[in-house]
């Protein structure tokens, strides 16, 4: 995971990339984080966005040439959507610095989001947009600041499925508004509802069955046979909720059914359920069914399914014909 890195178990690795930088890695994609004062040495620096397309929300102004274009001015109401390789140049403008949060796909997944509006995007795969700087929709500006906060921030570790989920969203959020600003509209056809509802209970039952081992989106989706974008619309369409809810669902009815076998060893009973640690499980038990793990007794265990059905408003998981 290289120098700094922490080790948050089931949750995303995030290490420290130095000048500002910190970074959440998943095998799906690459989230990342810029807050650097104006001191910090490293601006007027020729960057390079990676080796895949790279979106780009800033939170302070910021001034941006990028390759041979003119430069133009990154605010909080702007987005940069960036190709594979694509270089540029920053300069702060306030005496904030910078502060930027970004994320790029490992695979084809931008490229897919974008083919999504663009029938031509596949055939640019390393720029999918080829515009570099568009109005920011503001969801998907706040939406991104959520994750980066719950991922470089919060001291309970982030579950990859709900990292992942949440930034195909926000992409998707983007590329909408984005190629919308130049009158173009979603032209997805959808398959028939049959072979997706096949492919969701084919994904269902292979969480049920290994709920308790790492997995990611991308993992979810090669099981299923689509790209990670086109299965999460799939998934949450035919079950009314996303991957991670679903999955954390699951991993908590599991716990539930261990907690008699494995009083006093919470540890462990995390670990068996999926749970990046004790305090993960003890957090996830408490938001969903107001109580922990340590506090359900033998008899409390039918209260505690109870509580679970409640906090998802009754709905069945694949209640919707998956």
């Amino acid at each position: 995971m290289g120098d700094g890195a922490k080790n948050r178990g089931a949750g995303v690795a995030v290490r420290d990339g130095g000048q500002g930088f910190r970074f959440a890695d998943t095998p799906l994609l690459l989230l990342g984080h810029r807050a650097a004062p104006v001191d910090l040495p490293g601006w007027d620096q020729r960057c390079e966005s990676g080796d895949t397309p790279m979106i780009a929300f800033p939170y302070a102004p910021l001034r941006v040439r990028f390759e041979a274009d003119e430069p133009t001015m990154l605010t909080a109401a702007t987005v940069a959507t960036l190709g594979a390789r694509h270089e540029y140049v920053r300069r702060p403008t306030c005496e904030r610095g910078e502060a930027t949060t970004f994320f790029r796909f490992k695979g084809d997944t931008m490229v897919d989001l974008a083919a999504e509006h663009d029938p031509h995007a596949a055939d640019r795969p390393e720029r999918p947009v080829p515009w570099c700087v568009s109005p920011v929709d503001p969801v998907a500006g706040a939406m991104v600041r959520r994750v980066a906060a719950r991922v470089f921030e919060d001291a309970c570790p982030a579950d990859r499925v709900w990292v992942e989920e949440s930034l195909i969203a926000i992409a998707r959020r983007t590329m909408r508004g984005v190629f919308a600003m130049r009158g173009r509209g979603v032209r997805v056809e959808e398959q028939p509802d049959r072979l997706h509802a096949e492919a969701v209970r084919h994904v269902c039952a292979h969480v049920a069955e290994h709920y308790g081992e790492p997995v990611g989106v991308g993992d979810l989706a090669a099981i299923a046979g689509y790209t990670p974008g086109h299965f999460c619309r799939i998934f949450k369409r035919l079950t009314g909720m996303p991957m991670h809810k679903y999955l954390t669902i699951v991993r908590v009815m599991g716990a539930i059914d261990r907690i008699p076998e494995r009083r006093g060893h919470l540890a462990r009973l995390a670990h068996e359920c999926g749970f990046a640690n004790h305090a993960h499980l003890t957090s996830v038990f408490g938001r969903l069914i107001g109580a922990a793990p340590t506090a359900i007794d033998t008899d409390g265990l039918q209260w505690a399914r109870a509580g679970l059905g409640r906090a998802i408003d009754g709905a069945l998981p694949g209640a919707r014909g998956a």
